[in-house]
């Protein structure tokens, strides 16, 4: 029987269609056998010595404050007898010892009178540069740490939405995306798309792929050139609005350098830019300066700026063992000075077995991996938030 191309054609268009379903129905399952019965996302317990940790105290000290009545009778105790707290008990930890501490800030270090909020967008120009699991990592560490912390997915494939526990395309149809808040008809208030996730301190605008749509629209509104707010300004408009509820902003950028991520490179007070240490990363890196830097000279001749506290590269998926990793780390180091941060992201089996259920590497338990890799990976990422901490003190005048 002879197969016309017609025939080819929508044998494959329904092939693409099925391999759609059978794809969307799986993934919800995957989600249900995770996430059941609520399907939602909840935080660990965290131990005493975690917190004790996260706290910059003893193990020791932490249950002695406790026993003395210094902080709220919080935590529970398993049988044999450890301490465990919620991320909320930790909240109440921190606003306790900070009313009586003699420095402000040392408890809950968050933004006071007269500093402004810290947005910093993480972005660059390749998929698989591993931003989304930085922002997700710097997003989740800082709201452990004590700052009010709003993500905003800008990416329509809404990655980082899963992992904050959103149902992209099904919450779409019910409640506002980050889309809603930027559109250019019938926009919705910012405070309208802002949600709590599992995690105290950590609010996420969630994405869509009805995000997508903002590029085809801010096209046609750059071309009219009308009276309205510039398309550029819109994040930064839609931001402004929940400024006081927050310390810190992590912008999670669509891999382009499309509207989106113009966009956020205009809201932006500081950019972040993962880079893995492989050629082909960093040739895209290369590409991907060249061109940032001819549109935002575009940009500046229609009023943006980009007066930036910090730019800094962070080094992902970093593995010090591989040798030619290792020499490009270095030609970046080299090249860029003290803008490459100290400390990498390791790369590590314990973050993508976290992946494969939409977590990141705070969620899970050190005790339902291998520890030492575990350790080893926990090492690396609490040091990269204690350095975007630094730098966001020194943006505050701290220093």
């Amino acid at each position: 029987m002879l197969v016309t191309r017609e025939q080819d054609v929508r044998s494959a268009f329904e092939a693409l269609s099925n391999d759609s379903l059978r794809l969307a129905s799986a993934l919800d399952e995957h989600i249900r056998r995770h996430f059941a019965p609520e399907r939602r996302k909840a935080m660990r317990l965290l131990p005493s010595t975690e917190v004790a940790d996260l706290l910059g105290m003893t193990p020791q000290h932490l249950r002695t404050i406790r026993h003395e009545g210094r902080i709220p009778d919080v935590g529970s105790e398993d049988a044999r007898r450890s301490i465990h707290f919620t991320a909320e008990d930790v909240w109440e930890i921190r606003k306790a010892l900070e009313s009586r501490a003699r420095k402000r800030g040392r408890y809950v270090p968050g933004r006071q009178e007269g500093e402004g909020l810290q947005i910093l967008a993480v972005t660059s120009f390749k998929g698989g540069s591993a931003k989304t699991t930085s922002s997700a990592s710097i997003a989740t560490g800082l709201a452990l740490h004590g700052y009010r912390t709003l993500i905003v997915d800008l990416d329509p494939q809404a990655s980082l939405s899963t992992i904050m526990g959103v149902e992209p395309e099904s919450d779409a149809l019910t409640r506002p995306t980050i889309y809603d808040a930027i559109r250019y008809e019938d926009r919705r208030s910012m405070r309208d798309v802002v949600r709590p996730t599992f995690l105290h301190n950590l609010h996420v605008a969630p994405a869509a792929l009805v995000l997508s749509e903002f590029e085809q629209f801010s096209a046609f509104h750059a071309m009219q050139r009308s009276a309205d707010e510039p398309w550029f300004l819109r994040l930064k408009t839609a931001i402004s609005e929940v400024e006081a509820d927050f310390d810190v902003v992590i912008i999670d950028c669509p891999p382009s350098l499309g509207f989106l991520t113009m966009t956020a490179l205009v809201a932006a007070t500081s950019l972040v830019i993962p880079v893995i240490p492989s050629m082909i990363d960093v040739d895209s890196l290369s590409q991907f300066l060249r061109m940032a830097t001819d549109m935002l000279g575009v940009l500046m001749e229609h009023g943006a700026s980009f007066d930036y506290d910090f730019v800094r590269y962070v080094i992902a998926r970093y593995e010090p063992t591989d040798a030619p990793q290792t020499q490009l780390a270095a030609f970046l180091r080299t090249q860029f000075g003290d803008r490459v941060m100290t400390s990498p992201f390791l790369k590590s089996t314990v973050v993508s077995d976290a992946g494969m259920t939409n977590q990141t590497l705070y969620e899970i338990n050190r005790g339902d991996v291998t520890r030492s890799a575990y350790d080893r990976a926990r090492e690396s990422f609490d040091a990269v938030v204690r350095e975007v901490e630094m730098l966001m003190d020194r943006a505050w005048g701290r220093d």
